[in-house]
């Protein structure tokens, strides 16, 4: 008899805990808006969002969704929206649930119910600093090859890395007004234990991240080298970056799931490439060394996600603003290494003149030769700069109209080709036709900031 009633009085919780669920509506503060910041904003924010339209907010998500086709795009398997493939069906689920519902903005016992931030660690097995550290100097070098990422096909792409410092391994690829991506790979110590790691992230759109790696697996196979980076905190689970050498030959691919919204990772990026020079060791001569570039005592330091996410799966430092100061965005993440640190690495300003092509968009070259002749016309072949010209480009942002200044944060010193090429054909690369300032030869210090003025 008590089992029995018991058994009922159980069902009768349940069913009245299931009623009480139903009647919470869903909101846009705690249920929307991370499924929207976590697939959408790395494209939808900021005064130049793809697509014209931007959904930081909440009025813009309920714009989109009443007036627009966003409800369509998010379900559209031929042309997704995020571009890299759909989101979870549970999270498209929710967004037209919270539609059905009236667009609920927020739910006052929802924000009254403060969740203790739990982090959720993997279990890591570092690879001892011996056995992956040729890591170092198979990787360093300017690499050219074919990119893909997040669906998008790139026939030609760049990655020049170069040390910053003794034991720190550095590449960027600067966007110009959208914002850059860097990875970089560094001897890091954790619990006394000296380790392999590699950060990968930058500022994209309005969104500062900056994502910590450890090399947990390598593998040798005849000429070939194998290298995983997990992520430090989530490990394979989360994402991780793998690299494969063959001689001169890379093929680097990274795998993401969202920090664990989106189920198993999924191929992010996919570049291969081969490696067309290296530079002298002119400034670090004890490159590579197996000095400890950042001690991290006990552990990662606890990265600031904001009060809607109570579970930290990756060591990923994040935060949005429309600010674009590195050192106070870091600070505000919690990123553990800011570019402070980074005491090898310079600054670049370039101020561009008006130009007669009105509209139209500025990409700045930083090259090892020059890219014009004396006048100023673009050296071409078929209509397209030369090969070996190509093969000579380290750097490339793409300055949108009315833009006229671009600051390249994180420069390699060294010695560069500055050339600014107006895209009259908007075709984003340096072809006959375009308006090119005449290539010109700088020098850009250790440490230091350089200033320029281009004209045409």
């Amino acid at each position: 008899m008590n089992k029995f009633l018991t058994f009922v009085t159980l069902v009768f919780l349940c069913l009245l805990l299931s009623a009480f669920e139903i009647k919470i509506p869903l909101t846009y503060e705690q249920d929307i808006a991370p499924i929207i910041r976590d697939n959408c904003l790395t494209c939808h924010i900021g005064s130049d969002p793809d697509g014209g339209f931007t959904l930081d907010t909440y009025e813009k998500v309920k714009y989109e969704i009443t007036n627009g086709h966003l409800l369509k795009r998010i379900n559209d398997r031929k042309n997704p929206m995020p571009q890299g493939g759909l989101m979870k069906k549970n999270f498209r689920k929710k967004i037209a649930k919270w539609a059905e519902q009236g667009f609920p903005r927020s739910d006052i016992l929802k924000e009254n119910i403060k969740k203790e931030t739990i982090i959720i660690r993997a279990e890591l097995n570092p690879v001892a600093l011996e056995d992956g550290f040729d890591i170092f100097e198979k990787l360093q070098g300017h690499w050219t090859g074919k990119l893909n990422i997040m669906g998008a096909k790139y026939e030609w792409f760049a990655y020049d890395f170069q040390p910053v410092s003794d034991a720190h391994l550095f590449g960027i690829y600067e966007g110009g007004t959208m914002g850059n991506i860097m990875t970089s790979f560094f001897v890091g110590q954790i619990n006394g234990q000296k380790v392999i790691l590699a950060r990968n992230g930058g500022i994209l759109k309005n969104t500062y991240r900056m994502s910590y790696f450890i090399l947990d697996e390598v593998k040798r196979t005849g000429e070939k080298t194998y290298y995983r980076f997990s992520d430090a905190i989530g490990g394979r689970d989360i994402m991780w970056m793998e690299l494969e050498f063959s001689k001169k030959e890379m093929h680097f691919k990274s795998y993401t799931s969202r920090f664990g919204l989106n189920g198993r990772p999924k191929l992010h990026m996919d570049f291969q490439g081969k490696n067309r020079y290296k530079k002298d060791k002119k400034i670090y001569k004890n490159f590579p060394s197996k000095e400890v570039e950042i001690d991290l005592g006990e552990g990662w330091p606890t990265p600031e996600w904001g009060s809607t996410y109570n579970e930290i799966t990756s060591a990923s430092y994040i935060f949005q603003s429309e600010e674009k100061d590195w050192d106070a965005l870091a600070l505000k993440a919690n990123d553990p290494m800011p570019r402070e640190k980074l005491k090898g690495l310079s600054r670049l300003k370039v101020f561009l003149d008006e130009h007669n092509s009105n509209n139209k968009n500025t990409i700045i070259y930083l090259s090892e030769k020059s890219l014009t002749d004396k006048n100023g016309q673009l050296l071409t072949e078929y209509k397209y700069l030369k090969n070996e010209l190509t093969e000579s480009i380290l750097h490339f942002p793409e300055v949108k109209f009315p833009q006229n200044s671009f600051t390249f944060d994180h420069l390699h010193p060294g010695k560069y080709f500055l050339t600014a090429v107006v895209d009259r054909d908007e075709n984003q690369f340096a072809t006959e036709g375009d308006m090119a300032s005449e290539s010109f030869f700088l020098e850009v210090l250790p440490g230091k900031e350089t200033v320029i003025q281009v004209g045409w």
